[in-house]
């Protein structure tokens, strides 16, 4: 089992469409513990947010086998 890190990244703009204003960005780093997963997203979310982004860092279980298959 493992661990696999998901952003969701938004920014806030009054003129563009909503679903225009969120990007989901999935890492191709596997974490082997959830802890890990969250430190490290903790991080990327902290230095987003001061950049102006409104960043989520959510961390979900997946097979390590999942990072091994290239175009999977």
């Amino acid at each position: 089992m493992a661990y696999v890190m998901i952003m969701v990244i938004c920014i806030a703009n009054d003129y563009m469409p909503h679903d225009q204003l969120c990007r989901i960005v999935t890492y191709d780093k596997p974490y082997l513990e959830i802890q890990e997963c969250l430190a490290e997203g903790r991080i990327v979310v902290d230095d987003l947010a001061e950049r102006g982004y409104y960043p989520s860092v959510y961390c979900g279980r997946t097979s390590i086998e999942m990072f091994n298959k290239k175009g999977a």
